[in-house]
């Protein structure tokens, strides 16, 4: 068999789907750069292509392993492997993200604790890797990558919090609801480290079996993760890019109040 149980071929699916949609959305982004030369779009086409692939690589890895039968000890650890990759990988999306919301929020001025927040990020990939080699517990990579993706995506919203703020949306529905798709993306990205963090608590905690939430060494929440990482991708993509479809929904939902659009 190619999946060990039902979970695992969801986050399988899930993943696939998830990477791929976020491909497409990168390269809708890149369209848009070479049609107006824009800085910032290219970090957020860098953004959703180091986002995309942190999920692709696990049913990549997945496939590979399975075709050359790793099992037991092997396969453990090639997972291990797999999980630090797309760590490692998401760490640079993140740093990515520190550059994009200085352009977006800070008028590109970099405060200091940005570039601790950058460098933290991009340490995670080697760091991983080198404890990996010497066979060290990569917990405290992961823990390191944890805190400080979170105080990032506290960021995002705090600042986009403040700016929705001092908007007023009658005078700019645009603006205001770009910034909100923005703000969400922040709080999508909480959320899909809250499931990968209830992953591992599942296959240790009975009552998560119990509830059919998880079996063996799998559980639902890889699979909600991975779909939150899509749905950030299109929150950054429609926060920032506003495309003129949501636009006009957007301008005609304000003319006619009591409509949803």
């Amino acid at each position: 068999m190619i999946f060990d149980n039902y979970f695992q071929m969801l986050a399988y699916i899930a993943a696939i789907c998830a990477g791929s949609f976020s491909y497409i959305i990168m390269i809708i982004v890149i369209r848009r750069y070479y049609k107006k030369k824009s800085h910032t779009f290219r970090i957020l086409a860098f953004i959703v292509f180091f986002l995309a692939t942190a999920v692709i690589l696990d049913p990549l890895l997945f496939t590979i392993y399975r075709i050359f039968g790793l099992s037991g000890d092997a396969f453990n650890f090639a997972v291990n492997v797999q999980t630090n990759l797309s760590f490692g990988i998401a760490g640079v999306a993140n740093a990515f993200l520190m550059v994009f919301i200085v352009q977006v929020f800070m008028e590109g001025k970099y405060p200091g604790y940005s570039y601790l927040v950058m460098i933290g990020e991009l340490c995670i990939l080697p760091l991983a890797i080198s404890f990996l080699l010497a066979g060290q517990d990569t917990l405290p990579v992961l823990l390191i990558f944890l805190v400080v993706s979170i105080t990032l995506y506290v960021l995002l919203i705090t600042v986009a919090s403040r700016l929705l703020h001092h908007l007023k949306k009658a005078q700019d529905v645009v603006s205001y609801e770009g910034i909100s798709y923005l703000r969400a993306s922040g709080y999508f990205l909480i959320l899909t480290f809250a499931m990968f963090v209830l992953q591992e608590f599942a296959v240790q905690v009975p009552a998560f079996t119990s509830l059919g939430l998880a079996q063996g060494q799998d559980s639902i929440f890889p699979t909600i993760g991975w779909i939150l990482t899509a749905v950030t991708t299109y929150s950054i993509y429609i926060g920032y890019l506003c495309p003129e479809w949501i636009r006009k929904r957007w301008l005609r939902r304000t003319a006619t109040p009591g409509k949803t659009g």
